[in-house]
């Protein structure tokens, strides 16, 4: 037997475990990063050790954290679907998972800045509405009962409060 399928025969042989045993290392990724890793016995654990992995997570509040699988596809052009892990289901999870399976660690929104959009507020009925026409507010000649000067009477809208 060649020394590469004596390796190759290894591996099968290593990568092959009973139902219900924790595997001896899974792959976190996290964006581009992946990292092997002991599997976590419980959710929150977990999590630590992502935050230990990954510096971009060192300051992330732990409820934000979630580990998704991809679900595998019956059909080859299937769209990928990841499932986020729940705490309640970690332990069972991860007795199913293969040695080196990969674990998608994600940061979930932050629920204070998901807020929807401020509206302009509704004016009330009552009230009467005043509709501006133009776009930009009239100029103000200031009036006085003195006469006015040849500035504000030659100007473009000097026909405007003519006549008194």
């Amino acid at each position: 037997m060649s020394n590469s399928s004596q390796q190759s025969t290894r591996y099968a042989a290593s990568s092959s475990r009973t139902v219900g045993a924790i595997s001896n290392w899974i792959t976190f990724q996290h964006g581009k990063s992946c990292v092997f890793v002991k599997p976590a016995e419980s959710h929150r654990e977990a999590i630590t050790i992502a935050q230990k992995e990954f510096d971009e997570l060192a300051n992330v509040t732990q409820d934000r954290i979630a580990f998704t699988v991809e679900e595998k596809q019956q059909e080859k052009n299937a769209e990928r679907r990841h499932v986020r892990i729940s705490e309640s289901a970690w332990p069972a999870v991860i007795t199913k998972l293969s040695q080196g399976a990969i674990i998608n660690v994600v940061v979930r929104p932050n629920p204070d800045s998901e807020k929807p959009p401020q509206y302009l507020e509704v004016p009330s009925l009552d009230k009467p509405v005043r509709y501006r026409h133009s776009g930009s507010p009239m100029k103000r000649v200031a009036s006085n009962n003195s006469t006015r000067s040849s500035k504000s009477a030659n100007g473009m809208f000097s026909w405007i409060g003519a006549g008194k």
